[in-house]
C-alpha cells in the first residue's frame, strides 16, 4: 500500500532503546496526544512511536485499509525499516 503509518515521537539511539512503544490513538484522535509521554519516556531509552491510519492527521486522501490483516501487514514492515 505504501503508506506511512508511524511517527516516530522521541529520539533514543537504536543502540540505546531498550524498549519500543507503539500506540495507537482512540477513535477521533491522533498521535500528537502520545508526544508529552513520548518525551518523557526519551530519558529511559523507550523508543515512542504513534500509528497514524489514514484518514487521520492530514491524510485524508490516502488510501483506507479494508481489513485489518492489511494494517498488521503493513505496520510490520514499516516497522521493520527502522531495526535492518
Amino acid at each position: 500500500m505504501g503508506v506511512f503509518l508511524f511517527q516516530k515521537l522521541n529520539n533514543p539511539t537504536v543502540e540505546q532503546v531498550r524498549l519500543n512503544l507503539i500506540c495507537f490513538h482512540w477513535a477521533g484522535g491522533s498521535g500528537a496526544a502520545f508526544k508529552p509521554m513520548a518525551k518523557a519516556l526519551e530519558a529511559s531509552n523507550i523508543c515512542v512511536f504513534a500509528v497514524t491510519l489514514p484518514g487521520r492527521n492530514g491524510r485524508g486522501t490516502a488510501s483506507m485499509f479494508r481489513n485489518m490483516k492489511d494494517i498488521i501487514i503493513s505496520l510490520g514492515r514499516e516497522f521493520s525499516t527502522y531495526y535492518s
